[in-house]
């Protein structure tokens, strides 16, 4: 039953990142998949983080730290 209730979960974050069949996919493809959303969500989690420190500090100590890390992120780094 732990199985089936995981699984579910799976499909569940998978559709909500845009996967619509994804009750469709083989276990080995669904599990392949939910890291790389995880990594995705996570990576996500990490720049907001860092942003907020980033506010935070421009807020308190002023500089260009954020314009400077804005820019970044614009250019894809």
């Amino acid at each position: 039953m732990a199985l089936y209730r995981n699984q579910r979960e799976n499909v569940s974050l998978l559709r909500s990142e845009g996967h619509a069949s994804a009750s469709r996919y083989t276990l080995a493809f669904m599990w392949n998949e939910v890291r790389f959303v995880r990594k995705r969500i996570n990576g996500r989690i990490a720049t907001d983080a860092v942003m907020m420190n980033a506010v935070v500090a421009q807020a308190f100590a002023g500089g260009d730290h954020l314009k400077n890390l804005l820019e970044k992120l614009q250019d894809g780094e």
